[in-house]
């Protein structure tokens, strides 16, 4: 696994990953979002995201191959920063 750190703060997890391609993860357990944030400090937040995949995502061996079969245009997103 690639997972540098993993706090919890009310019903956020913040995950900081070792990635070629995304940094870390917040996922908001109660709304069901999920920020990414990518090298280049581009920042996405998906919408309804499953826990199942929020956890999936932290436990994958490679997050950036993960997110790209199981999350990329599959969930609503807008781009933050």
């Amino acid at each position: 696994m690639a997972i540098i750190s993993e706090k919890y703060e009310g019903s956020k997890i913040i995950n900081r990953y070792k990635s070629s391609n995304i940094q870390g993860s917040i996922y908001e357990t109660d709304t069901k979002k999920l920020i990414l944030e990518f090298k280049g400090e581009r920042k996405y937040e998906y919408s309804n995201v499953p826990p199942i995949i929020a956890a999936s995502l932290r436990r994958a061996q490679s997050q950036g191959q993960y997110f790209n079969k199981e999350i990329n245009k599959k969930f609503p997103y807008k781009l933050l920063k």
